[in-house]
C-alpha cells in the first residue's frame, strides 16, 4: 500500500493558519493582560502630557529618551564592564525596561557606598545595582516591588575551620563587602568586619589567605565554587537570612513612575523574562521560577494590574532599637541641617547595639594605646639590656633583630603577628588586642632601646662606669623615649588591620550599611588627636622633669 504524503500546499496553508491564529492568541492574552494594559496606559497618558513638566522623572526620561541607570562594573554575572560595553543580569533587565520606554540606557557606575546617594543628588534615574532591600534603606530611597532578585548570605572559609552555626562567628574576624545589608546581622552576632570595597578583592584575600572567612551573596561564590582548586580548598560554612534586591528610586520620584516600573517587573517575572535573564548570564533562577508560579497566580494580581501587596516580599528588618539619647541626637542632626546646610548622622548613638559597641571600641582603644605604650617601654629596656650585653651570643641576635624591627613596615609586621598567632592560638578579639599591642611595642622599643643603649655608651665614655644607672639612662635618651612612645599611639589605629576591635574597626562595623561617613570617620579623627595630644603632653610634661633632674645632676 502507498504511503499517503501531504501536499506540499495544503502543509503550508496550514502553518499559515496557525501561525495566524496563534498570533491572535497572544494578542487576545496581551490585551486581556491588565499588567500590560496598565502599563500601556501610563506610558500614553505620560505621551500625551508634553515636555512641559521637566520635574517629573517618567517626562524627562520620555522626552530624553534616555534612562540613566546606576550599576555595578565590578560583581561577575550582575554587573561587569569591559571597555565601553557593560554585561550581566541587571544590566539586562535595565535594558529590558529602556525597551519598553521605547529610550536608551545610560548606564553609569555606582559603588555600594555611593549607589543610594546618586539618587539623592539626581546623577541617576534609577539604581539597579545588587541593592537588598532593607528597613534602613526603605527611609532612605523608594524601592520598587515586587522584588527582581533575591540573594542569601553566604559565609565562605576554610574546610578546616569549624563554624557550625551563625553564633561561632563572635569573636572573628569576617570579610565583608561595602555597604552590604547584611553587615548588620554579621555584626549582631559579634563578628569583627574587615570591609573591602570591591568584591573581587574578597576572593583574592580569602586565596592569600588575609581573610580565613568572607561573607557575600550566595550567588557570588558560585563560579568559584565550580573551580575544583577553590573547591578543594574552601566551602560554605552557612548561610544568613534570604535578602532581596529591590529597584531604588529617588525619594523624590513620583508615584507614577513607582508604579509603572512595578507593573514592569510584574511583567516581566509573569512573562518569565527574568529567567530567560538569569539562564542568559548562567545566574541562579529558583528565586524567579518561585516568582513567576506566584505572580501567575490570579490572586496575586489586582483588577488594575498591580500586584497585591500580600504576595510581596518584605524588606529586612535591620533597624536597631533607639537608644534614649535618640530624639536629641535626631534633634542635633535636623537643627545642623536647618542652620548650616550641613548632612551629618550619628549612628552610633541612636541604636542601642551601635552605642554598646561604640563604647567597647573606646574601651579597647585606650587598652591598646596604654598597652602599646608600656610594651613599648618595656621592650626598650630589655632590647638595651641586650645590646650592652659583653657577650656577643647575646648581642648579636638582638641587634640584628633590632634593625629588622627598625627596618620593617608596621603593617607587614602586624600581618607576620597575624599569621604567627593564628598558627597556635584561635583568633578572638583578646587575642587581636594583645597581638596588636606586642608589635606596636616591638619597632618602637627598637627604636627606643637604641637610643637607650647609644646613651649609655657615652655616659661610659665620659665617666668612665662600666655600670651606668637605668635613672641617667633614661634621662640622657628622654627626647628619643618619648617621641617613640607617642608614635606608638598614633600605630594604634593601624591595629584595625587584622581585625582588633578598637574604635576604627567598630565604626567601621557600625557604618558598613550606611552611605554617610564623613561623621563617623570624623568622630574617629577627633578621638585619635585627642589621645595622641594627651600622650604627647604628657610624655612632654615628663621629659621636661628628666632634663631637669639631668641638668641639677
Amino acid at each position: 500500500m502507498k504511503n499517503w504524503q501531504m501536499p506540499r500546499w495544503l502543509g503550508l496553508t496550514l502553518m499559515l493558519m496557525a501561525a495566524v491564529l496563534s498570533g491572535r492568541a497572544r494578542a487576545d492574552a496581551v490585551a486581556a493582560d491588565p499588567t500590560r494594559a496598565a502599563i500601556d496606559a501610563i506610558l500614553a497618558e505620560a505621551a500625551s502630557e508634553g515636555c512641559s513638566d521637566r520635574t517629573d522623572s517618567l517626562h524627562r526620561i520620555l522626552c530624553d529618551r534616555v534612562i540613566r541607570v546606576g550599576v555595578r562594573n565590578n560583581y561577575p554575572g550582575f554587573g561587569v564592564q569591559e571597555g565601553v560595553l557593560f554585561r550581566g543580569f541587571d544590566i539586562d533587565v535595565a535594558t529590558r525596561i529602556a525597551q519598553r520606554l521605547n529610550v536608551r540606557m545610560e548606564p553609569v557606575v555606582v559603588t555600594p557606598a555611593n549607589r543610594i546617594a546618586s539618587l539623592a543628588d539626581d546623577s541617576v534615574d534609577a539604581v539597579i545595582a545588587t541593592m537588598g532591600h532593607s528597613m534602613t534603606r526603605d527611609s532612605q530611597i523608594n524601592f520598587v516591588r515586587p522584588h527582581y532578585f533575591a540573594s542569601s548570605t553566604a559565609v565562605v572559609g576554610l574546610r578546616a575551620l569549624s563554624v557550625p552555626k551563625a553564633d561561632a562567628l563572635a569573636g572573628r574576624t569576617v570579610c565583608v563587602p561595602q555597604g552590604s545589608a547584611s553587615n548588620t546581622m554579621l555584626a549582631e552576632q559579634g563578628a569583627r568586619l574587615m570591609i573591602f570595597d570591591q568584591p573581587r578583592h574578597l576572593l583574592d584575600a580569602l586565596l592569600f589567605n588575609r581573610c580565613s572567612l568572607v561573607a557575600h551573596d550566595d550567588i557570588f561564590f558560585t563560579e568559584s565554587m565550580l573551580d575544583s582548586a577553590f573547591a578543594a580548598r574552601f566551602e560554605q560554612k552557612l548561610t544568613l537570612a534570604p535578602l532581596p534586591w529591590g529597584i531604588g528610586l529617588s525619594r523624590r520620584s513620583t508615584s507614577r513612575t513607582r508604579r509603572l516600573l512595578s507593573l514592569m517587573i510584574t511583567d516581566f517575572h509573569r512573562s518569565g523574562v527574568l529567567i530567560d535573564i538569569a539562564h542568559h548570564n548562567q545566574t541562579a533562577d529558583s528565586f524567579l521560577i518561585q516568582q513567576q508560579a506566584r505572580w501567575l497566580d490570579p490572586q496575586c494580581i489586582l483588577s488594575s494590574g498591580d500586584p497585591a501587596p500580600a504576595c510581596m516580599l518584605e524588606p529586612i528588618r535591620d533597624i536597631e532599637e533607639p537608644t534614649e539619647m535618640t530624639p536629641y541626637v535626631v534633634a542635633v542632626e535636623t537643627w545642623l541641617h536647618e542652620r548650616f546646610d550641613v548632612t551629618v548622622t550619628f549612628p552610633m548613638l541612636k541604636g542601642r547595639d551601635s552605642l554598646a559597641l561604640f563604647k567597647q571600641g573606646i574601651v579597647n582603644t585606650l587598652i591598646l594605646v596604654a598597652g602599646a605604650i608600656c610594651a613599648t617601654l618595656l621592650f626598650a629596656h630589655l632590647i638595651q639590656i641586650g645590646l650592652r650585653d659583653p657577650r656577643w651570643w647575646v648581642s648579636f641576635p638582638v641587634r640584628w633583630s633590632t634593625r629588622l624591627l627598625q627596618s620593617s613596615p608596621i603593617v607587614l609586621l602586624f600581618i607576620l603577628g597575624y599569621f604567627i598567632v593564628t598558627a597556635v592560638l584561635s583568633y578572638s578579639p583578646v587575642v587581636a588586642l594583645c597581638t596588636s599591642i606586642v608589635v606596636i611595642g616591638l619597632p618602637n622599643g627598637a627604636f627606643a632601646g637604641s637610643a637607650m643603649s647609644d646613651a649609655a655608651r657615652t655616659f661610659v665614655i665620659e665617666t668612665g662606669s662600666t655600670q651606668p644607672p637605668l635613672s641617667a639612662i633614661i634621662r640622657r635618651s628622654a627626647t628619643q623615649i618619648t617621641s617613640f612612645v607617642v608614635n606608638a599611639a598614633r600605630a594604634s589605629a593601624g591595629a584595625s588591620f587584622i581585625g582588633t576591635p578598637e574604635l576604627l574597626n567598630v565604626l567601621t562595623d557600625i557604618a558598613s550599611v550606611t552611605t554617610e561617613r564623613r561623621t563617623t570617620y570624623g568622630i574617629l579623627l577627633v578621638v585619635y588627636v585627642s589621645i595622641v595630644m594627651i600622650v604627647v603632653f604628657v610624655s612632654g610634661i615628663v621629659a621636661r622633669r628628666i632634663g631637669a633632674r639631668e641638668a641639677i645632676a
